[in-house]
Protein backbone atom coordinates (compact mmCIF):
# COMPACT_ATOMS: atom_id res chain seq x y z
CA UNK A 1 0.00 0.00 0.00
CA UNK A 2 1.33 3.22 -0.53
CA UNK A 3 1.06 6.24 1.42
CA UNK A 4 -1.37 7.72 -0.82
CA UNK A 5 -3.82 4.92 -0.45
CA UNK A 6 -3.55 5.24 3.27
CA UNK A 7 -4.20 8.45 3.41
CA UNK A 8 -7.28 8.11 1.66
CA UNK A 9 -8.37 5.48 3.18
CA UNK A 10 -7.86 7.26 6.86
CA UNK A 11 -10.46 9.42 5.23
CA UNK A 12 -13.24 7.01 4.53
CA UNK A 13 -12.81 4.89 7.46
CA UNK A 14 -11.35 7.50 10.00
CA UNK A 15 -8.88 6.95 12.71
CA UNK A 16 -8.58 3.27 14.25
CA UNK A 17 -9.36 4.63 17.84
CA UNK A 18 -11.68 3.46 20.15
CA UNK A 19 -14.40 6.26 20.78
CA UNK A 20 -13.50 7.65 24.68
CA UNK A 21 -16.56 7.67 27.16
CA UNK A 22 -14.05 9.16 29.68
CA UNK A 23 -15.72 12.18 30.93
CA UNK A 24 -15.73 13.34 34.25
CA UNK A 25 -17.79 15.10 36.29
CA UNK A 26 -16.89 17.21 39.40
CA UNK A 27 -20.32 16.95 40.61
CA UNK A 28 -20.58 13.21 40.40
CA UNK A 29 -17.52 12.91 41.70
CA UNK A 30 -18.10 15.32 44.94
CA UNK A 31 -21.26 13.22 45.47
CA UNK A 32 -19.49 9.72 45.32
CA UNK A 33 -17.14 11.07 48.33
CA UNK A 34 -20.50 9.95 50.57
CA UNK A 35 -20.71 6.90 49.01
CA UNK A 36 -18.46 5.29 52.19
CA UNK A 37 -19.95 3.10 55.20
CA UNK A 38 -17.43 5.19 56.89
CA UNK A 39 -18.82 8.55 55.88
CA UNK A 40 -22.37 6.64 56.74
CA UNK A 41 -21.77 6.10 60.32
CA UNK A 42 -20.14 9.70 60.78
CA UNK A 43 -23.56 10.85 59.74
CA UNK A 44 -25.16 9.05 61.43
CA UNK A 45 -23.38 9.31 64.51
CA UNK A 46 -23.35 13.21 63.95
CA UNK A 47 -27.49 13.14 63.57
CA UNK A 48 -27.71 11.20 66.64
CA UNK A 49 -25.66 13.52 68.64
CA UNK A 50 -27.63 16.47 67.38
CA UNK A 51 -30.82 14.88 68.54
CA UNK A 52 -29.39 14.02 72.25
CA UNK A 53 -28.51 17.67 72.17
CA UNK A 54 -24.97 17.42 71.92
CA UNK A 55 -24.53 20.24 69.49
CA UNK A 56 -20.91 21.18 69.61
CA UNK A 57 -19.61 17.52 68.71
CA UNK A 58 -22.43 17.32 66.12
CA UNK A 59 -20.34 20.13 64.04
CA UNK A 60 -17.23 18.63 64.82
CA UNK A 61 -18.14 15.46 63.47
CA UNK A 62 -19.98 17.35 60.68
CA UNK A 63 -17.01 18.88 59.87
CA UNK A 64 -15.02 16.27 59.83
CA UNK A 65 -17.07 14.58 57.42
CA UNK A 66 -16.68 17.64 55.11
CA UNK A 67 -13.26 18.06 55.06
CA UNK A 68 -12.97 14.22 54.15
CA UNK A 69 -15.47 15.13 51.24
CA UNK A 70 -13.43 17.95 50.25
CA UNK A 71 -10.24 16.18 50.50
CA UNK A 72 -10.80 13.44 48.94
CA UNK A 73 -13.00 15.43 45.90
CA UNK A 74 -9.79 17.67 44.96
CA UNK A 75 -7.34 14.65 44.88
CA UNK A 76 -10.28 12.27 42.89
CA UNK A 77 -10.05 15.89 40.69
CA UNK A 78 -6.32 15.61 40.77
CA UNK A 79 -5.56 12.24 39.62
CA UNK A 80 -8.18 12.12 36.76
CA UNK A 81 -6.82 14.70 35.02
CA UNK A 82 -3.24 13.38 35.49
CA UNK A 83 -4.99 10.10 33.68
CA UNK A 84 -6.26 11.82 30.92
CA UNK A 85 -2.71 14.20 30.48
CA UNK A 86 -0.69 10.42 30.75
CA UNK A 87 -3.30 9.28 28.04
CA UNK A 88 -2.82 12.06 25.84
CA UNK A 89 1.16 11.56 26.45
CA UNK A 90 1.22 8.00 25.47
CA UNK A 91 0.63 7.37 21.74
CA UNK A 92 0.53 3.82 20.93
CA UNK A 93 2.88 3.23 17.83
CA UNK A 94 2.44 0.70 14.98
CA UNK A 95 5.17 -0.94 12.49
CA UNK A 96 3.58 -1.35 9.05
CA UNK A 97 4.79 -1.74 5.42
CA UNK A 98 4.02 1.13 3.39
CA UNK A 99 5.43 2.18 -0.08
CA UNK A 100 7.49 -1.53 0.11
CA UNK A 101 9.64 -0.29 3.14
CA UNK A 102 8.83 -0.20 6.79
CA UNK A 103 7.65 2.67 8.79
CA UNK A 104 6.88 3.14 12.65
CA UNK A 105 3.34 5.73 12.55
CA UNK A 106 1.05 5.90 15.27
CA UNK A 107 -1.44 3.13 15.85
CA UNK A 108 -4.53 5.64 15.16
CA UNK A 109 -3.49 6.02 11.63
CA UNK A 110 -3.23 2.45 10.87
CA UNK A 111 -5.96 1.52 7.99
CA UNK A 112 -7.26 -1.52 5.87
CA UNK A 113 -5.21 -3.05 4.35
CA UNK A 114 -1.96 -2.02 6.05
CA UNK A 115 0.48 -4.68 6.72
CA UNK A 116 1.47 -4.34 10.78
CA UNK A 117 4.99 -5.78 11.31
CA UNK A 118 4.81 -7.12 15.00
CA UNK A 119 7.69 -8.50 17.16
CA UNK A 120 8.09 -9.75 20.35
CA UNK A 121 6.23 -8.33 23.30
CA UNK A 122 4.21 -5.34 20.86
CA UNK A 123 1.08 -4.98 20.76
CA UNK A 124 -1.72 -5.21 17.94
CA UNK A 125 -2.80 -1.81 17.09
CA UNK A 126 -5.34 -3.38 15.25
CA UNK A 127 -7.74 -6.44 13.57
CA UNK A 128 -5.90 -7.71 11.24
CA UNK A 129 -5.63 -11.31 9.16
CA UNK A 130 -2.22 -13.18 9.93
CA UNK A 131 -0.21 -13.29 6.41
CA UNK A 132 3.11 -15.00 8.25
CA UNK A 133 3.76 -15.96 11.48
CA UNK A 134 6.44 -17.61 13.11
CA UNK A 135 5.31 -19.28 16.73
CA UNK A 136 3.09 -16.52 17.19
CA UNK A 137 1.33 -16.22 20.56
CA UNK A 138 -1.17 -13.66 21.44
CA UNK A 139 -2.38 -12.69 24.79
CA UNK A 140 -5.70 -11.85 24.63
CA UNK A 141 -7.16 -11.39 28.15
CA UNK A 142 -8.70 -8.28 27.67
CA UNK A 143 -10.75 -9.64 25.61
CA UNK A 144 -11.66 -13.10 26.50
CA UNK A 145 -10.38 -12.76 30.13
CA UNK A 146 -7.91 -16.23 28.99
CA UNK A 147 -5.15 -16.32 31.50
CA UNK A 148 -2.69 -17.88 29.00
CA UNK A 149 -1.31 -16.68 25.46
CA UNK A 150 -3.27 -18.45 22.42
CA UNK A 151 -1.44 -19.60 19.54
CA UNK A 152 -2.38 -18.21 16.16
CA UNK A 153 -1.24 -19.24 12.57
CA UNK A 154 -1.41 -17.93 9.17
Amino acid sequence: MTQAEAEERLKQYGENKLKQKREFKAGKIFLSQFSSPLIYILVLAAAVTFILGDTIDAWVISAAVMLNTVLGFFQEMKAERGIETLGKMLTPKAKVIRDGERQIIEASQVVPGDICVLEIGERVAADGKIIESENLSLNEAMLTGESLPVHKKA
